[in-house]
């Protein structure tokens, strides 16, 4: 059965009001019509089972048959902030480490990052991630979309660092541990609130790996082989679902 996207305010008792592109791609790409029956999600912990009404290029309504509140499944408690890479990259891993469980994306302007963006064009790349994040949320069938958060500097980021209950940097260093040791280590849950931060194209520099580990930030090392950051993101993820398995179905 075919899944959309509705924010929690066009869904009014027992209507869903579907807009824009979502109301676009029911209506001329999927083409479906009055009677067929779709599902609906919130972006909360709630599913709509229910049939269109009303289906139009703009504007779709579907009645509500059926509400059932979903568990939030395998979401990792993941903040992780990305050194801005180059070209479309940050597509890739908004949209992977969204299937991944992540829960929230950080865009992240380091002393490395190669590219500048004015501010009407991070905007518009925000926008983008978001919707990315939206799709992608629904393709996977996930119940919660992960938050892309506006892009930070490093400096404020580790300034924050103190309000998780881990902060780990992934980079090169004499002192960085493997992942699964840090975990295993500091008894790690899926439960705790944890910022991972991933360095863009050169990865980050010694006095930012100088100054995470005088702020309390755990060094982890992702390996011998340098990886770009759309992989290391994509690895890290993974490598969580790895260690906390079930832990958190």
């Amino acid at each position: 059965m075919s899944r959309f996207y509705s924010p929690p305010q066009n869904i009014k008792k027992d209507r869903i009001i579907l807009k824009g592109k979502e109301a676009h791609h029911i209506y001329k790409v999927m083409r479906l019509r009055v009677n067929d029956e779709v599902v609906v999600f919130d972006g909360g912990q709630k599913e709509y089972t229910g049939r269109i009404i009303k289906a139009e290029d703009k504007q779709v309504v579907v009645k509500i048959d059926k509400i059932k509140k979903v568990p939030s499944g395998r979401q990792i408690n993941l903040s992780l902030a990305v050194g801005l890479p180059k070209s479309k990259k940050m597509d890739l891993i908004v949209q992977k480490c969204t299937e991944l469980g992540v829960r929230e994306i950080i865009p992240l302007k380091t002393k490395r990052s190669l590219i500048s963006l004015d501010e009407a064009k991070i905007r518009n790349r925000i926008r983008r991630w978001k919707e990315i994040a939206k799709e992608a949320s629904k393709q996977c069938q996930r119940v919660k979309i992960p938050e892309v958060a506006n892009l930070s500097n490093y400096n404020d980021i580790i300034k924050k660092a103190k309000n998780y209950d881990y902060a780990i940097m992934a980079c090169f260093s004499d002192e960085a541990e493997d992942l699964s040791t840090i975990f295993k280590k500091n008894k790690i849950e899926p439960y705790h609130n944890m910022l991972i931060l991933i360095g863009p194209e050169g990865g980050f520099s010694q006095d930012e790996i100088r100054e995470a580990k005088e702020r309390g930030i755990i060094l982890a090392s992702l390996g011998e082989r340098i990886l770009r950051t759309e992989t290391a993101s994509i690895y890290v993820c993974s490598i969580l679902n790895f260690i906390f398995g079930s832990k958190n179905e």
